[in-house]
C-alpha cells in the first residue's frame, strides 16, 4: 500500500479508509483532522518516514475501528519505500495498553525491515509511562517531530 510522499517541510497527510491510503489536503493542525482521516491513528509520510499519530486511547473508539486501523497501520509499512517510523504523541496526553501495544508492533516492524523508530511530543505523563515500560531504551523520545525524523534518518 503506497502513501503519497510529502516534502520535509510540508508532509502530506494520509487517510487510510477501508485499507486504501488517500492523500488528504494539508490541515493547519493535527488536532483538526479532515473527516476522511483515521479515527484511531492518523498517518503521514515524510519521505521514507511513516509518522503515526495516535488520536486517543482505545476506550474512546469502537473495537472494530481499533482492530482495522491497527492492521492497516502495520500494512502501510509493507511499502518498501518506507524505512522508518516516528510515533508522534502530540494529539493525546495519555494512551493505554492497547494503543501502546500497536505502537510497539509498528516500531518493531520498522526495525525488522532494517529501519529505525523514534517517539516525539509525548506529554510528561505519557513519557513517564514509556520510560516505566522501558520503551525509551528501545526507541528514543525527542521533543519535536523534526528532531525525531532527523534521528531516524541518521541511519540512512
Amino acid at each position: 500500500m503506497e502513501i503519497p510522499d510529502g516534502s520535509l517541510h510540508n508532509p502530506a497527510p494520509v487517510a487510510v479508509v477501508g485499507g486504501i491510503a488517500h492523500p488528504s489536503p494539508p490541515t493547519e493542525t493535527l488536532l483538526n483532522p479532515l473527516p476522511m482521516t483515521n479515527k484511531v491513528f492518523r498517518l503521514e509520510r515524510d519521505g521514507n518516514v511513516l509518522i503515526v499519530i495516535p488520536q486517543g486511547d482505545a476506550s474512546g473508539f469502537r473495537y472494530h475501528d481499533v482492530h482495522l486501523e491497527s492492521n492497516t497501520t502495520l500494512e502501510v509499512l509493507d511499502d518498501p519505500s518506507l524505512a522508518h517510523v516516528v510515533v508522534d504523541f502530540t494529539a493525546e496526553q495519555m494512551l493505554g495498553s492497547i494503543i501502546i501495544s500497536v505502537v510497539i508492533k509498528v516500531c518493531r516492524k520498522a526495525g525488522g525491515k532494517g529501519g529505525k523508530a523514534a517517539f516525539c511530543n509525548a506529554s510528561a505523563d505519557m513519557l513517564d509511562v514509556l520510560q516505566t515500560m522501558n520503551l525509551t531504551k528501545l526507541w528514543t523520545h525527542y521533543p519535536s517531530r523534526s528532531e525525531a525524523i532527523e534521528a531516524v534518518r541518521a541511519v540512512d
